[in-house]
């Protein structure tokens, strides 16, 4: 379901058009998503840059799973949220007791702290694969192991394979947390209507 409750499915055919499909509710247009100038800066990255392409999706991820969780706040599933989870660098407080705070509080305490990897543990992503790869990236932890040694066509053949790992992740996450999903289709990223 939709957070904002818009639709339930997305159809997409040959040409990327999207096109929302409804289970007993009527589909509305929302608004252009927030997020469509970073979008297209992922596109324009992909081709030549695609670790650049990478970095910036994981930021994006870490974003808006941060902005799912404020939304969410006032009514925190417990199948969804797991509230148990112990936040970083807060003298071992769990992510339960910062529910009662204010908004600003709320960033200020919590998810200041929040690492990518917190956050899958609160969502229950599976495998927390994804804060793994991107600390990989972010970090240069394969390329300082072993990849300084292979040539520039090799390491390029690694990040484009990277990029397709991180496209995989940001698919999975906006189908599952974003207020407006994001599809991989012809070689680019589009949002679903």
């Amino acid at each position: 379901m939709h957070a904002r409750g818009v639709f339930t499915g997305r159809l997409c055919d040959k040409s990327c058009n999207t096109y929302p499909f409804s289970l007993g509710k009527i589909a509305t247009l929302a608004m252009p998503p927030r997020e469509k100038n970073t979008i297209n800066a992922i596109n324009a990255l992909m081709k030549d840059y695609p670790l650049a392409a990478s970095l910036l999706i994981y930021g994006l991820i870490e974003q808006e799973l941060k902005f799912f969780l404020l939304l969410q706040r006032p009514s925190y599933s417990t199948r969804r949220i797991k509230s148990s989870v112990i936040i970083p660098r807060t003298g071992g407080k769990q992510f339960s007791q910062f529910s009662s705070l204010s908004d600003s509080q709320f960033v200020r305490q919590c998810f200041h702290k929040c690492t990518l990897g917190t956050l899958e543990h609160i969502l229950r992503i599976k495998s927390c694969r994804i804060s793994r790869r991107r600390n990989d990236l972010m970090h240069l932890n394969k390329y300082v192991q072993s990849e300084h040694r292979k040539s520039t066509q090799e390491r390029r053949k690694l990040d484009r394979g990277r990029l397709r790992k991180a496209i995989r992740d940001l698919v999975y996450c906006s189908d599952r947390f974003f207020a407006d999903k994001v599809v991989f289709c012809r070689g680019k990223l589009v949002f679903k209507c």
